[in-house]
This record gives structure tokens, C-alpha cells and sequence, in this order.
């Protein structure tokens, strides 16, 4: 049986599914809590595994992942012929879906000054795949090739054009996945295809994504993912003379800035907490610090989609999505009550009742439809990467 294994690395988790057919046979999540490290295993959305794992495990975990689908009782006579890798990168040359080869490597690689926290995770996961399927192809799906269709006033920054042009700096945008898999659904969800829609994908990383006519018309995240909204370990927006400030005072080089910003920031850097759940429920308990630091995240977030709707000139149905805001009403209710003025009413009933599930938590009559979905990351890389082995780079 030939199969095709979706692959998306990150720092702190790594995520793998198996597909045959367009049906997902298994995924593998590999996780970092703390100081301990976690596998849970699920057979086509029925966990069936969760267990404490080494450090060496969740570093190789590639190879962890090939070993246990051959013992698999469940899979037998499976060949990988094709895998599908999540890329987070800033470029040009990385806002498309493409067949990997040493050439696209090598590219990646020159970006990695610019993104030091990301891109050195996908060169090392790309090779152990290489050594672990080296007659599989490998197809690069890109994070950021969802917002190729931003125009020039939201993809460009005010800098020079020429240093624009030579340096390659501008908006690309990222969570282009997350968001393609929403507006592939929202109708059917929301039970309207609107031709105004924000999508808020808030998990670890957050962002803001306006849609106008199913295409991408401006997001939060720009050069990197580490800009816009105020998010878990990652500072978000802030004014560049205080990035220098800090490099000054801190003596820190580049790799160090990005360090600071990307994992002592957010609220991370104002709580000291890197659970969302943790920080929620001292607010909730009138913890002053987390009162603080929950509504500066929460006026961040809003602040940013009232900008949105302002610059698409309307929204008819916002969608929350990704970990946080889908299984915590509560963070729902704070990032979107109080907004009736903007023709926002949130039903706190409606809300309350909707934990890990799909559907719509805004009034009958409220002017702007809010939508809570799941995102499906994996299954949009694995229906990239088709398309990409069927028609060619996308």
C-alpha cells in the first residue's frame, strides 16, 4: 500500500500523520512539557497511545515515527513513497509548494540568519527523512504561500524599494495552512462563504488573517512569525528602536534578539507562565499579574481586528480557531465580548456549551457571525502535497 506521511517540526512539537487514499491511517504527536517529553498516538481520531519518551526520542523522532508504523499491527505492507513538510521561512523563493531538492535546501539554509529559532529545525528533519526514506519524495508546503495574493499596500513595507528588492524584505505572512483549511469549511460551519472574513488562528503562535473574496488581503504576521499579535513566548509587535535598545543594553547579537523576542516575550515575558490555561486561571482567580498580561493580550488581539476589518472595509464572519480559543470559552468570551458597536453580540450560552467542537457562538442577530472551527493543518499539507506531485509547484 502506498502511503503519504505529512511531517510538521517545530521546536517544542512535532506532528506526523499518515495518509492512503485521502484517509488518515495514523498521527503521531511528539511533545515537549517542561522537562519531560510526550508521544500520543491516535488511530484515525481514537487515541490509542500516550506515553512519557526520552529526549532522544522526540530529537529523532522520525525515525521513531518509521520504526513504529512498520511494527504497526493495524498498517501492514505500507510503502512511503511521498512525504509533505511544513516550511516556515521568510523569502520570495518560500511562498510556494515545491518538489524538495538540494537546491531548495541550500536556499533554506541561506535564510537561516533570518530565522534562527525555525529553519534549522526543518534542515535537520528534512535530512533524517532523507535517511529514513531516501527514495521518497519530499515536498515542501509552505506556511506563507497562502498570503502571495496580499497587494502591494499590505505586503510591502516603508523602506527603501531597492533594498526591498535586493534583501527580499517584506509581509509574507505565515499560518497560510491553518487558514486555507478554514476557508475550505467556513461554509459549511458558519452556513454562509463570506466575501469578508477574518480568520484568528490562537495557539501557541496567534494571528489575524483577513480574507476578501477567498484570498488572502492582509494578516498580523509579516517578515516573520514572530510580529503582530502578543502571543504565548513570542513578544509580537514592537517598536524597532526598542529591539535596539535591548540589543544594546543586553549585549545580544542577532540569533540573541531573536531568542529574547520569540521565547521571552508574550506571556511568557509578562506572566512567567508558557501555559495559557495556567495564566487564564489566575486571572480568573485575580491574580494582578495575569489580569495585566491577559488584557494587554486581549487588547492587542482586538486592536489588530478592528484594523483589519477597517483596512478589508467590513467583515460578515470572524472564525476562531487552533488550540487555545477552541477548547476555552472563556478566552473566547474575553477576546470577543464587548464589541456590539462593531455589530459583534456573543451568545455567552451558545459559547459555554462549545469545548473541542465546531460551530457558531454569536447571537441570531448579530451583525458579524463569530465562528469557532478546528484547524486542519495536517489534512491541508496532505491535499498540498498531492496537488504538488499531480500539477507541479504551486
Amino acid at each position: 500500500m502506498e502511503t503519504t506521511l505529512i511531517v510538521n517540526p517545530g521546536s517544542t512539537s512535532k506532528k506526523y500523520a499518515l495518509y492512503a487514499e485521502d484517509r488518515l491511517l495514523l498521527s503521531f504527536r511528539y511533545e515537549v512539557n517542561g522537562q519531560d517529553y510526550y508521544l500520543s498516538i491516535d488511530n484515525n481520531s481514537a487515541l490509542v497511545k500516550e506515553s512519557k519518551i526520552s529526549k532522544e526520542v522526540f530529537d529523532f523522532a522520525c525515525h521513531d515515527v518509521f520504526d513504529r508504523i512498520e511494527d504497526s499491527e493495524e498498517i501492514t505492507d505500507t510503502k512511503i513513497a511521498i512525504v509533505g513538510i511544513r516550511v516556515v521561512a521568510p523569502g520570495t523563493a518560500f511562498q510556494k509548494h515545491v518538489v524538495i531538492d538540494e537546491d531548495y535546501i541550500s536556499k533554506l539554509k541561506s535564510k537561516e540568519p533570518a530565522a534562527p529559532l525555525h529553519i534549522p529545525h526543518i534542515v535537520k528533519e528534512i535530512n533524517q527523512l532523507k535517511e529514513v526514506l531516501p527514495k521518497a519524495v519530499l515536498v515542501a508546503t509552505s506556511d506563507s504561500a497562502f498570503h502571495k495574493t496580499m497587494p502591494a499596500e499590505s505586503h510591502t513595507y516603508s523602506i527603501p524599494v531597492q533594498d526591498a528588492k535586493e534583501f527580499d524584505i517584506y509581509r509574507f505572512g505565515y499560518h497560510g495552512l491553518s487558514v486555507q483549511s478554514i476557508t475550505r469549511r467556513v461554509e459549511k460551519v458558519a452556513g454562509e462563504n463570506p466575501s469578508r472574513l477574518v480568520v484568528a488562528h490562537i495557539g501557541g503562535g496567534a494571528s489575524l488573517t483577513a480574507v476578501k473574496n477567498g484570498l488572502s488581503f492582509d494578516t498580523t504576521m509579516g517578515f516573520s512569525p514572530a510580529s503582530g499579535l502578543t502571543m504565548v513566548s513570542r513578544s509580537g509587535e514592537i517598536d524597532p528602536g526598542a529591539v535596539v535598545e535591548i540589543m544594546r543594553v543586553k549585549q545580544l547579537n542577532h540569533r540573541g534578539i531573536h531568542t529574547y523576542l520569540q521565547t521571552q516575550g508574550g506571556l511568557v515575558g509578562m506572566t512567567g507562565e508558557s501555559d495559557m490555561r495556567q495564566v487564564l486561571e489566575r486571572r480568573a482567580s485575580g491574580d494582578e499579574v495575569a489580569v495585566k498580561a491577559i488584557d494587554h493580550y486581549r487588547y492587542i488581539f482586538r486592536k489588530n481586528l478592528g484594523a483589519l476589518v477597517a483596512g478589508m472595509g467590513g467583515v460578515e464572519v470572524v472564525v476562531l480557531t487552533a488550540t487555545a480559543v477552541v477548547r476555552n470559552p472563556y478566552l473566547r468570551q474575553l477576546l470577543m465580548s464587548d464589541m456590539e458597536e462593531l455589530g459583534v453580540f456573543i451568545d455567552k450560552e451558545k459559547n459555554k456549551s462549545l469545548v473541542n467542537a465546531e460551530g457558531v457562538i454569536s447571537t441570531a442577530d448579530s451583525r458579524v457571525k463569530v465562528v469557532v472551527m478546528k484547524t486542519d493543518e495536517m489534512g491541508e499539507m496532505y491535499r498540498t502535497t498531492r496537488e504538488v506531485i499531480k500539477n507541479g509547484s504551486s
